[in-house]
């Protein structure tokens, strides 16, 4: 009996910790728990930075940005954020532009388009902006994406969907994160409703009349 009750305790006391838990910590977890951290898929080609020696991220304009709009802060306290870790979140994420870092202090994850690669000199931090390799598609408007044989195919099998209810993906980020894998062969999107990222080898480009608009790469 009292091994009963030290387990229900026990299973009480995890779930109060749970609730005490940021929002944001709890949000990680979940995606985590589900496989889902940031779109990171198989066989993601890991994505080339320039990087800035002593310097924080800027917009194009020059200006310092602010946390959850041009950028996302995870600060040391409570996330542990080493480079590696900075760098993956921002690997894993098709909207990232770029990340900084500064040791035992934070890693910021940034969304804001940086053409020009801005910063500014701070001591002991780091900015480093994304090199994109621009990769060339082959448009159909007003179509869905099919095989070769043209079959509709299955989620999860010919392609993976990324619901706009979950993701909020937008068509560059969409395209980002097929250009961004090398077994990507194109990418089905419809605005606010989905990012279909196809694996399926398309020698014929197929199509069929639909919503949405497929890119089959050249």
């Amino acid at each position: 009996m009292n091994l009963v009750h030290g387990l229900l305790f026990i299973i009480a006391a995890s779930s109060v910790e749970s609730q005490n838990l940021p929002n944001d910590m709890l949000q990680d977890n979940h995606l985590i728990s589900n496989g889902m951290t940031d779109g990171l898929q198989k066989h993601h080609k890991k994505p080339k930075y320039k990087k800035y020696k002593n310097s924080r991220c800027r917009t194009d304009e020059g200006k310092q940005g602010k946390t959850g709009e041009q950028y996302d802060t995870y600060n040391y306290i409570p996330y542990q954020y080493d480079k590696d870790k900075c760098e993956e979140k921002c690997s894993g994420d098709p909207s990232c532009t770029g990340y900084e870092f500064k040791k035992h202090r934070v890693c910021e994850i940034w969304h804001e388009t940086s053409k020009k690669h801005k910063t500014h000199k701070e001591k002991g931090a780091y900015c480093y902006w994304k090199e994109e390799e621009k990769i060339e598609y082959k448009k159909h408007r007003g179509r869905r994406c099919r095989t070769d044989t043209d079959k509709k195919g299955s989620d999860g099998h010919e392609y993976d969907t990324y619901y706009y209810r979950d993701y909020q993906y937008e068509k560059n980020d969409c395209e980002k994160l097929c250009s961004s894998n090398n077994d990507c062969s194109g990418f089905e999107f419809k605005k606010e409703k989905r990012c279909e990222i196809w694996y399926e080898e398309s020698k014929e480009h197929k199509t069929k009349k639909g919503g949405g608009d497929c890119y089959w790469k050249k």
